[in-house]
């Protein structure tokens, strides 16, 4: 994260990343910046430690502002308040948000003469500030007095008091300049839906829950503005009652179990009394206003403690509603809570803190919603598909017939908001089966369809169908509109007993960048991760396999762990099952060599077990995946789909106390794994698709690569040559490790290897031996990366399509070919088999 300091005047002075851990340049130490929520208005704090071994600490003076953009994408100015502690070596200062500055200032008594808007007093506070009013979700009219002096932002937390609503600043720059300070108004700061479940031995590390009665009520006496009350009615429904003559509410129910008196008949007396008074004078709104408080108060309060993990800027927001659930409990606990504070640190994330308030027990079938999520980070409805309705109105033109496809959302014409791409004509004879020429040669026409009469088929069915959706996770625009458009061209596509696999590789997902700090960011792929998840949801999927380097490695161990748990867990918000191949960079090792040095070991390092836990054990649930070792099998149809595991290595030490292997720079299959392989192979249906990290032998380079140490890879070629060409194979390796003993016969093999599919290099390749189609494929994300003189594909701009990139593989048995549409970066490839 980038962090600008400016003067006093917004001169600026420099600029420092947060994520330098070169000592030699300016570097931060420590850092904590907190949100909260308080008194209804939003504020931050902010403090850091920095290393004074360069000129730049020399610009972290009192007066000067900080200002960055942090991970929900709102920029914050901190101006510094305080050098806290100073030694010969490190500055620490402490910084308040740049609304504190300029709003503690004073505004005097006030009286108003008659209800106004809120936006009538905050002008009159921000007069002269160089703040304004921004967003203003309110409308609502009060009288408000103030009779006591404050500062500006006490005021203004007291019209948020007043007018039951939540403000928050916002700040813009251009440039070095200062632009736009708003103030703005709205009902609530978050989402107040909830659309995220958190839940224990996931994100929750613990829920306490403590109940007492300190505060439970039976009844309430009731009255109203102008010495008003209920005593002229009389009511009872059951379960409220209040006799005629009295201002007092009873549960009758509550009082039944709670009275004081127990050994009296529950109807006399001994009630736990509270008073209310409302706003009204009418009798009936006194009588509905005193139920509601009593309401709050009839049950035993229950507080709760909960401890979890989030990942910042990710799944929960300040403000936001989200449930909680401890599944241990009998009944479970289903909770409803707001997040009402953060501590954050962005260089120790473990140090993380998030506060908790306003929770409640709720039914679990309070939301129909709530309870389809499992572990959702997205916060928008899902939809509503059978509002949209397709009419079809034909035209005669001469020698031609219009068919023209109008699109409606009620009654409402959207058509307008279609592209042609996403409009998808099929026709089919009177056995339902697909013309899939035609439809081919009619892509991307759009909603009107013409065709000369003697071309048109009297019995066939010509339909409409239109690429509409609501996106759930995706936001960006280039983004949206690219999924839209590659549905299309795969709904067109795909034939009915086609399989259509998403191969997405080398996304090298990180929560930070300490040793890839002179590379961009790679906190981007989160977005690449949500358009596979999306795309899910707007056409068939059938499968969605990550081909390695799913987390950069790049980081410490607790980080790159938290970056194959966030996604995995974003994975599972997809319509389809999912695995993760394993790559050279996710066992963290490389981290731990740069790290530790000639004394690295596997403290740093993500071993084989672990990583089955957290990114190949989840794939279990899927009906018919056979999950093993971190390599799996999966049949759609007529197809087996083989992701092979290329780093299988055994995590122990030399005799130096060094890891024997590291992940990074080893290939390798065991016996177990290589045996498996053979027993899938034997037993599949006709066609057979393998995956796996790095090239099959001699695939990419047409020889081993010398960044990697080799176990076995001439194994696995032999054994897929032999199955291709029906013949017998043997081998016997005696390395110490990786001993292996293969002999198989397929000289009466009935399947077809369609082809073996690979990433690692970054790079689009298609190499053709022993009979089968090896496909590499480009990085999912766009960093740098040069392989004898051949680099990652051109043009990979940040905040564009070409940004992603990964393929939809279209497996067509019928013709015996795969179709790999692009996403992103790249262009479409066919290959026969």
């Amino acid at each position: 994260m980038n962090i600008v300091v400016f003067d006093r005047n917004f001169n600026r002075l420099c600029m420092f990343d947060t994520d330098e851990r070169d000592f030699t340049k300016f570097s931060l130490l420590n850092d904590n910046q907190t949100y909260t929520i308080t008194d209804g208005v939003m504020l931050s704090t902010f403090t850091a430690s920095f290393s004074k071994n360069h000129d730049y600490a020399q610009h972290l003076q009192l007066g000067n502002y900080l200002a960055f953009k942090d991970e929900w994408d709102k920029t914050w100015c901190f101006t510094i308040n305080d050098i806290t502690s100073e030694t010969n070596t490190t500055r620490e200062i402490y910084c308040e948000d740049l609304g504190l500055d300029l709003l503690n200032s004073v505004s005097l008594t006030f009286e108003a003469n008659r209800d106004q808007p809120i936006s009538y007093y905050l002008e009159r506070e921000l007069s002269d500030t160089g703040w304004e009013i921004g967003i203003n979700e309110i409308s609502t009219k009060r009288k408000v007095t103030f009779d006591n002096s404050s500062t500006t932002l006490k005021r203004i937390q007291d019209l948020a008091t007043a007018y039951d609503c939540e403000i928050y600043f916002d700040i813009e720059f251009n440039g070095n300049s200062l632009i736009k300070q708003n103030v703005n108004v709205v009902k609530r700061i978050g989402l107040q839906t909830p659309k995220v479940r958190l839940t224990t031995n996931k994100e929750i590390t613990n829920i306490k829950k403590q109940i007492n009665i300190k505060e439970l009520k039976t009844a309430v006496y009731a009255t109203g503005a102008n010495n008003s009350d209920i005593a002229s009615l009389s009511y009872n429904d059951g379960k409220y009652s209040s006799m005629y003559g009295s201002n007092l509410i009873v549960d009758l129910n509550a009082n039944e179990r709670w009275n004081r008196f127990p050994n009296r008949h529950w109807s006399e007396r001994g009630y736990l009394e509270m008073i209310n008074v409302s706003e009204s004078s009418e009798p009936n709104q006194i009588l509905a206003d005193g139920i509601k408080a009593l309401k709050e108060y009839t049950e035993p309060k229950a507080t709760y403690e909960a401890e979890f993990l989030f990942g910042v800027g990710e799944n929960i927001a300040l403000g936001d509603v989200v449930q909680l659930v401890d599944l241990s409990f009998n009944p479970k606990l289903l909770l409803e809570s707001r997040i009402t504070s953060f501590e954050i640190s962005r260089l120790n994330p473990t140090q993380n803190k998030v506060t908790i308030s306003n929770t409640k027990e709720v039914d679990d079938g309070i939301s129909q919603v709530i309870k389809d999520f499992n572990y959702v980070n997205n916060r928008v409805d899902k939809t509503e598909q059978e509002s949209i309705k397709i009419t079809i109105k034909q035209e005669a033109m001469g020698n031609q017939r219009k068919l023209i496809a109008q699109v409606y959302r009620g009654n409402v014409n959207i058509t307008s908001q279609f592209t042609d791409a996403e409009f998808v004509w099929t026709k089919t004879n009177i056995d339902g089966i697909h013309d899939l020429r035609w439809e081919q040669e009619h892509r991307n026409v759009g909603p009107t369809l013409i065709e000369n009469l003697d071309d048109v088929d009297r019995t066939a069915l010509y339909e409409c169908s239109v690429i509409y959706h609501q996106f759930q996770l995706v936001s960006s625009q280039w983004f949206q509109s690219g999924l839209k458009t590659i549905s299309a061209k795969l709904i067109a596509e795909k034939g009915e007993d086609d399989i259509a696999v998403i191969f997405a590789t080398d996304l090298h997902y990180a929560l930070s960048t300490v040793i890839r700090k002179n590379s961009q960011p790679l906190h981007f792929s989160k977005e690449h991760i949500r358009n596979i998840v999306e795309l899910t949801k707007m056409a068939p999927i059938d499968l969605i396999v990550l081909g390695g380097d799913n987390a950069d490695g790049s980081s410490p161990k607790f980080q790159q762990e938290k970056a194959l748990k966030e996604v995995v867990s974003t994975l599972q918000l997809s319509d389809s099952p999912f695995v993760l191949a394993k790559g050279n960079h996710d066992d963290n090792s490389w981290y731990a060599q740069v790290k530790l040095g000639p004394y690295w070991d596997l403290s740093e390092v993500v071993t084989d077990e672990e990583y089955y836990d957290i990114a190949a054990k989840p794939s279990s649930r899927f009906d018919g995946l056979d999950v093993q070792d971190s390599y799996y099998s999966y049949d759609t149809g007529e197809v087996r789909h083989i992701i092979l595991n290329a780093h299988d290595i055994p995590y122990k030490l030399n005799s130096n106390g060094n890891p024997k292997y590291s992940g990074q720079y080893t290939v390798a299959y065991r016996q177990k794994q290589v045996d498996w392989f053979i027993e899938k192979l034997s037993t599949a249906p006709k066609y057979i698709c393998i995956y796996q990290h790095p090239q099959f032998k001699g695939t990419y380079d047409n020889g081993n690569s010398n960044e990697m140490s080799c176990y076995n890879d001439d194994v696995i070629l032999g054994i897929l040559d032999a199955y291709q060409n029906r013949k017998s194979y043997k081998a016997i390796k005696d390395d110490e490790d990786f001993k292996l003993n293969v002999n198989v016969d397929f000289t009466n093999a009935t399947g077809t290897i369609c082809f073996g599919m690979f990433g690692h290099y970054h790079n689009d390749r298609i190499t053709n031996k022993s009979s089968i189609n090896f496909v590499s494929t480009g990085c999912c994300a766009p960093v740098e990366r040069k392989v004898r003189g051949e680099g990652l594909l051109a043009d990979r701009e940040l905040n564009t399509l070409k940004e992603d990139l990964f393929d939809i593989v279209i497996i067509k048995p019928s013709e015996r070919k795969v179709k790999m549409l692009r996403f992103g970066a790249g262009v479409d490839r066919e290959i026969t088999f």
